[in-house]
């Protein structure tokens, strides 16, 4: 008689988590790339020149 050939199992192949810091690092580079634009020195919302903010103004920008 002939023997059964045994079904070899497929491995499935683990998801890897992408990790916090990631997602973090892409956020900085966003920021990143609106100051080196110069950015705006408004803020259109309240309307108010934050040049004359001085947090904002030894930033830079938003």
């Amino acid at each position: 008689m002939r023997r059964k050939k045994k079904k070899k199992k497929k491995k499935k192949k683990k998801k890897k988590k992408k990790k916090k810091k990631e997602k973090k690092k892409k956020k900085k580079k966003k920021k990143l790339e609106v100051e080196e634009g110069g950015g705006d020195t408004k803020d259109h919302k309240t309307n108010i020149n934050l040049q004359n903010v001085p947090y904002y103004s030894s930033r830079g920008c938003l």
